[in-house]
């Protein structure tokens, strides 16, 4: 998912429960499937910890993780849940 598409999604106030990034060497190559960047999971996180990004495996399986899986030490951790700005129409 694009940085454009989570700032439509954040304004039309809608949720992102699912993100999978793709790459590909050429036009004519199988795609890869990649793990959201950092930053990318940074972003997500406004959406809660329950959003669920497609992992890298050595076969190219599509697996998806929770954000707080791929995260056990979120530094935001450190502070309470209230003072965090996160997507709140659960």
């Amino acid at each position: 998912m694009e940085t454009g598409a989570m700032c439509e999604a954040q304004k039309l106030n809608l949720r992102i429960t699912h993100s999978l990034c793709v790459s590909r060497d050429s036009e004519n190559d199988d795609f890869k499937i990649l793990t959201a960047c950092g930053i990318c999971q940074e972003r997500f996180r406004y959406w809660g910890g329950n959003v669920k990004i497609a992992i890298t495996n050595p076969n190219n399986e599509i697996i998806f993780k929770t954000l707080d899986e791929l995260s056990h030490h979120y530094w935001g951790n450190a502070f309470p849940k209230f003072e965090r700005e996160e997507y709140d129409n659960q």
